[in-house]
């Protein structure tokens, strides 16, 4: 049912935008980004569309095309290049090409250009073109410079950074100085009637990626407590932690069930940890897991058997154990240590490794176990794949990152196969950043096994919110425009508790941006008329809501600014891919942040007032 909801509200809003973005008529001036009046080409073009005469098209593979200035679409100045195309096989493309090469000024490391598509990613479209700038080099050689899927139907700027930095700077493309710009190339043209894409402003650049600076934040109202995420207890348990031989041994010890985590400083890695349930045979919940160290070119994995791991140091005092490690191989040797408590069925691991030299943990798989069940959590989804739960042996057994302490960049989830359910917690990656230094590696993991399922589940430690007592008797409800005749028939049925949030159409008449402004889309709401309706709402007694995002940023929004997305270590931008609409990056983390938590404070404290205004709220 929520995949079916899901699916008719995504249908409604491909519904309601296609019909506000129908192609221009031939001859018709097209409308400028109404966000971006006021602003300047930045960085200059190189080539600005303004005068085509001589330019060709070469068409390849039952590909048909043609090129030329059209005033269709406006962006930037009086006149755009459009590209109108078609084609018979997977392999049509076209190139377009200058009269002559165009000498690129030096330095540069980057290439943008603006781009109107013609479909929505998130919609079925016949084909999804896609655009490459052709550099030649002082040597002759052509190189494709990779501008991206056009998945959008709207002005997007395609920003792509050819000279990477960090760690994969050797991973740049050898083009020899001076280069010069011979053209495009546009394939994935696949369709049976005519379509066109209109480009703008190309561009080669050096970017200027200055330290970025924020304000030092107020401390956050979350977590509310130190356990942050440690599931809890439904019963009563005594706990012990001892060494018996050389091994160490952490106790949980309950009505229901004797849980006990057991830990032999054998390998070096996760494996060294076992538990037992009930007195029964032990199994390995963290099998193969570990940190991978990537050092001057030398790769070190928990399953490599070529790596020599010495225990430095151990230590156990007041039922905390200790472990420092050593891993060495090729003449390269990396640090990390281990930390293991036991609290509730949970035993706390802490790990670390300095210097920045690890580029994973990998939270292993379960060994040692018949028939094991990974069961999937709807609202554990952190890549959208997990973490996972797994069954086994009458128990159930979670491997939970605290997302309060890690330093990780990235979460992914448990790979599986038919065969295989024993994955179930998956890894956490640190990439370099762009100055080619990883974060050191800081994560804590919350391993849990329990007969009860609730139990293996995290807590989540937010403050109790000031809404609670009003969400509680309402109904939630997406409306994906204003519907003042369905939510009028709502009160009519006797539907009197109501919160009707209202999706992004609000903020937009087609493809702009949805994100960090706070006006309402000018011709099809108006600010003055969303006032009204909003007042509507309130005198049914309903509590309507507006759409607010803390991820997406388009390049078009009035507050566009590219220090202000996430940068992936290479120093590319990232952008979106089919999840959402193409034509918006992602806030960096700092900004998603500063933006969510101070809403109050900096950004939505001027929305609140406004927002207020619109909803009629004091």
């Amino acid at each position: 049912m929520v995949e079916l909801r899901f699916a008719l509200v995504v249908a409604a809003v491909a519904a309601f935008v296609l019909s506000n973005l129908a192609l221009p008529a031939a001859g018709q001036i097209g409308e400028r980004p109404y966000e971006m009046a006021g602003r300047k080409p930045e960085p200059p073009p190189l080539v600005d569309f303004e005068e085509l005469t001589g330019w060709t098209v070469t068409a390849v593979n039952g590909a048909e095309g043609s090129f030329g200035r059209s005033r269709e679409q406006q962006i930037w100045g009086d006149h755009v290049g459009k590209l109108t195309y078609k084609g018979t096989q997977d392999e049509s493309a076209i190139e377009i090409r200058p009269p002559k090469p165009i000498p690129i000024p030096e330095p540069w490391d980057c290439c943008c250009m603006w781009i109107y598509g013609d479909n929505w990613g998130w919609t079925p479209a016949p084909n999804r073109p896609w655009v490459y700038a052709l550099v030649e080099d002082a040597e002759g050689k052509r190189h494709h410079i990779d501008l991206g899927q056009v998945d959008y139907q709207y002005w997007s700027l395609a920003h792509r950074r050819v000279m990477l930095l960090g760690p994969f700077k050797d991973r740049s493309p050898e083009i020899a100085r001076p280069a010069r710009f011979v053209g495009f190339r546009v394939t994935q043209i696949k369709r049976d009637e005519p379509s066109a894409i209109y480009f703008d402003n190309l561009a080669f650049y050096q970017e200027v990626l200055k330290p970025l600076k924020f304000e030092r934040r107020a401390p956050l109202p979350f977590p509310t407590r130190r356990d942050t995420i440690l599931p809890s207890v439904g019963e009563r348990c005594e706990y012990r932690a001892i060494k018996r031989g050389g091994t160490y041994v952490f106790e949980s010890k309950g009505e229901s069930a004797v849980i006990r985590y057991e830990y032999r400083p054998e390998r070096g890695t996760l494996d060294d940890i076992r538990v037992v349930v009930q007195g029964g045979p032990s199994f390995a919940p963290l099998a193969s897991g570990g940190p991978r160290f990537e050092v001057g070119g030398v790769t070190m994995r928990p399953e490599d058997e070529g790596v020599k791991r010495t225990l430095r140091e151990i230590k156990f005092e007041n039922g905390v154990l200790r472990a420092l490690w050593r891993w060495e191989k090729a003449g390269v040797s990396a640090d990390w240590s281990l930390s293991m408590r036991l609290k509730g069925r949970s035993v706390i691991l802490d790990i670390r490794a300095p210097g920045g030299k690890a580029s994973e943990l990998d939270l292993g798989h379960a060994e040692g176990v018949l028939r094991p069940k990974a069961i999937h959590v709807p609202f554990l989804s952190s890549d959208g794949n997990g973490p996972k739960v797994l069954h086994v042996r009458g128990v159930f057994v979670s491997a939970l990152y605290d997302w309060y302490v890690t330093d990780a960049s990235t979460y992914r989830g448990p790979e599986q196969t038919e065969k295989s359910q024993r994955h179930y917690a998956g890894r956490l990656f640190y990439q370099g950043k762009t100055d080619g230094k990883r974060n050191p590696l800081r994560e804590r993991i919350f391993l849990t096994v329990s007969p009860r399922f609730d139990e293996v589940l995290p807590n989540i430690p937010n403050p109790k919110s000031d809404m609670m007592h009003i969400a509680k008797r309402c109904l939630w409800r997406q409306m994906v425009s204003m519907s003042p005749d369905a939510l009028k028939q709502y009160k009519f049925y006797g539907l009197d508790d109501l919160i009707p949030c209202h999706h992004e159409i609000i903020w937009r008449d087609g493809g702009e941006s949805f994100t960090q402004r706070l006006e309402s889309a000018p011709k099809n709401v108006g600010d003055e008329r969303l006032k009204e309706y909003m007042a509507m709402l309130r005198g049914l007694g309903f509590l309507p809501g507006l759409y607010t995002n803390y991820r997406d940023f388009a390049p078009v929004n009035r507050g566009w600014d590219p220090d202000k997305v996430n940068r992936r270590g290479t120093a590319r931008i990232s952008m979106r891919g089919r999840q959402g609409p193409a034509s918006s990056e992602r806030l960096s983390r700092s900004m998603a942040a500063c933006c969510s938590t101070r809403a109050a404070l900096t950004v939505a404290r001027r929305s609140a007032r406004a927002l207020c205004s619109i909803c009629g709220r004091g």
